[in-house]
C-alpha cells in the first residue's frame, strides 16, 4: 500500500487578490477609451449588472448587451468572439495559477507566509 503524500499548503486565488480579475475598473476604463464609450454611463450599467452576471444569471453576451451594446454601435460581438475571449481568459488564468502554485513554496520558506503574499501581489501589479 502506498503512503499518502502530505500537502504543505493549498493555493487558492481569491478573485483578483493575487491574480488579476481581468475586468476591474482599469480594464473597463481602457475598454471605454478604446471603443469610444462613455465611461460614467458604462460604469453605472456595470455596477447595476455585474453581480447578476457573476451569479450566473446572465451570459457574457447578455452582460455585454446591458453594459456596452445597449445602443447601436459600429462594433458587434459574435458568439465565436465571445467564446474565443472566454477561452483565452481561462487559459491565461489557469496558466498563471500553475506558475504561482509551482513557485509558491520557495518564497514562502525564505520570506514567510505574509511576506510571500505581498510579494506576489507586488509582482502582479508591477506587470499590469
Amino acid at each position: 500500500m502506498r503512503k499518502a503524500t502530505a500537502f504543505a499548503c493549498v493555493f487558492v486565488d481569491v478573485g483578483g487578490v493575487l491574480l488579476t480579475d481581468g475586468w476591474d475598473h482599469h480594464a473597463r476604463k481602457r475598454a471605454a477609451r478604446t471603443f469610444n464609450l462613455k465611461w460614467a454611463e458604462m460604469e453605472e450599467r456595470h455596477v447595476l449588472t455585474f453581480e447578476t452576471y457573476e451569479q450566473g444569471k446572465l451570459t457574457l453576451e447578455e452582460y455585454l448587451g446591458q453594459v456596452v451594446f445597449y445602443q447601436r454601435r459600429t462594433q458587434r460581438v459574435s458568439d465565436s468572439q465571445v467564446q474565443a475571449g472566454q477561452s483565452v481568459g481561462t487559459v491565461a488564468n489557469w496558466s498563471a495559477s500553475v506558475i504561482v502554485a509551482l513557485s509558491f513554496l520557495t518564497p514562502r520558506k525564505i520570506l514567510g507566509k505574509s511576506a510571500t503574499f505581498w510579494w506576489y501581489k507586488a509582482v502582479i501589479h508591477a506587470s499590469c
